[in-house]
């Protein structure tokens, strides 16, 4: 095997342009480690946020640093103590964000956060789902606690995590009631939501004529639209949210649970969700396709709010 691999790196911190397409060494796994050679990975708003340097601690630079929270592709070498993984499967992960990523030919990752992939769906289209899927499965199931016959408010359902929030709902048996801009509109039309409101053109909280179970929350919160929205939920109903939680309101209704989520990434969850892939309710939804010497384009995209959906990244 080859010493070296290309990658996308940064050597600082700050936008777009702090990318360069470099030859780097190959990573070698650990005994509980599996080498995979990336087939595709996808963006997500915490790339961003990690080129930018806001995470603190969590996303530091020694000498470099690659990017890149979800993977698919083949296991080309394994540690001396993996065991459920050979060389060739193909796998899925959602990484870690305090270690090098998937924007790159090759990466290591600890064995019990890899998962087979589903095998219906092609391994390209596979790395545009670990992390948003995680996600939505956790707020709309584990947190949000969704059951069939209730009714749920999904704020944001036109994004990456919000198609999935709404494929999930929906396979429960729910309501689904979807917020999205204009322009995400389309991507909601091949699911049966009983309401979509285009919070460009009318008033979340008037379009909304009864009370919902779960308000599930992707869109930027501020301190005053909170309680508009809480106001929308029946008596000990659940509100989650991906983007933290204001400050709460002194005279906010106090049987409601409230929940900040923060996504969890695991072999063991994402096993989850390939069965649900491959009993075919979910499917990714993707919005484009790049390659790797476009990563540079795709979070200049991002900066400029013109990078709408879901994109797959595909590596050679």
């Amino acid at each position: 095997m080859k010493d070296t691999m290309y990658a996308q790196v940064i050597r600082s911190f700050g936008g777009p342009e702090v990318f360069t397409l470099e030859k780097v060494p190959l990573p070698q796994p650990d005994p509980e480690e599996i080498l995979v050679q990336t087939v595709s990975t996808s963006f997500n708003p915490a790339d961003a946020l990690a080129r930018a340097g806001k995470f603190g601690r969590l996303v530091t630079l020694e000498d470099y640093r690659i990017l890149g929270l979800d993977l698919a592709g083949y296991v080309a070498a394994v540690g001396s103590g993996v065991t459920q993984f050979r060389v060739g499967d193909a796998i899925f992960a959602s990484l870690d964000i305090k270690r090098h990523g998937s924007y790159a030919q090759y990466v290591t990752l600890k064995a019990k956060d890899a998962c087979i992939a589903p095998r219906n769906l092609p391994l390209e289209d596979v790395g545009t789902i670990p992390l948003t899927a995680l996600t939505a499965y956790q707020g709309i199931l584990d947190l949000g606690s969704l059951q069939s016959g209730q009714r749920v408010l999904i704020h944001g359902a036109s994004g990456g995590v919000g198609l999935y929030a709404v494929q999930l709902a929906l396979a429960q048996g729910a309501e689904v009631l979807a917020t999205t801009s204009l322009r995400g509109k389309p991507r909601l039309g091949d699911f049966p939501v009983s309401q979509t409101i285009v919070y460009d053109e009318e008033d979340l909280v008037s379009a909304v004529e009864s009370p919902v179970d779960l308000i599930y929350n992707l869109a930027p919160l501020t301190k005053d639209a909170l309680p508009r929205l809480l106001g929308l939920l029946r008596d000990e109903g659940k509100f989650v949210s991906t983007t933290g939680i204001p400050d709460l309101p002194e005279n906010h209704p106090r049987g409601l649970e409230i929940i900040a989520e923060n996504a969890k990434r695991g072999g063991e969850r994402l096993a989850l969700i390939k069965n649900l892939l491959e009993e075919k309710k979910l499917r990714p939804v993707i919005s484009a396709v790049y390659r790797l010497e476009d990563i540079p384009l795709i979070h200049t995209l991002h900066e400029e709010h013109r990078l709408q959906g879901k994109v797959c990244i595909l590596l050679d």
